[in-house]
């Protein structure tokens, strides 16, 4: 009997994603469709409720590490211009990465500062590149699949350590070296 599957509340119905993981929605009649948190979870009833008295929905607290590019998009989705989107062009603007960089350089542009969501990204690996990470440290960080991109990186901090080595070996050779029994040790 523990098998048999649960029976969902009045106007809530559940989707299958393209991911295979199951969601949640509130609609009564042809109104505004409300998605849910997971059938089961502590906030399910709360937001249910909520919906089906017609009260504004709990707005979802950002959890995500400040400063990072999840961080910078939950705080894109707060901003006025974003509200007033179509909710289809909100789907469309939140999936797609181009359109977070088309937003963030006209930011950059508006707040008269150079710079590009990309050009962030490669700076962010130089310095980490430059400061000793490998490359694997570079992949786990930018989500990169591929060692050659991290690679990239890698090694171009590399040849700018034996650079800056080869370069201090030459110094060394070129600065006079004091004789032996010379200096301030000889005049004692």
């Amino acid at each position: 009997m523990s098998n048999m599957p649960r029976k969902l509340p009045p106007f809530v119905y559940r989707e299958r994603t393209r991911h295979g993981r199951y969601v949640y929605y509130f609609r009564r009649g042809k109104g505004l469709r409300v998605r849910l948190p997971d059938l089961g979870s502590p906030d399910f009833s709360e937001a249910y409720l909520a919906a089906l008295h017609s009260a504004k929905l709990p707005e979802r607290r950002v959890t995500d590490r400040a400063g990072s590019l999840a961080w910078l998009v939950a705080r894109y989705k707060l901003i006025a211009h974003f509200s007033s989107l179509k909710p289809s062009t909100r789907r469309m603007r939140v999936a797609s990465a181009a359109s977070f960089g088309n937003w963030f350089g006209k930011a950059c542009v508006a707040a008269g500062v150079p710079g590009r969501a990309h050009g962030l990204r490669k700076a962010g690996a130089t310095i980490a590149a430059d400061h000793g990470a490998t490359a694997h440290e570079l992949m786990a960080m930018f989500g990169w699949k591929r060692l050659a991109q991290a690679e990239v990186y890698t090694r171009q901090a590399d040849e700018k350590r034996v650079a800056s080595m080869a370069s201090e070996r030459i110094a060394n050779a070129m600065r006079p070296h004091l004789s032996q029994g010379a200096g301030d040790s000889a005049k004692k």
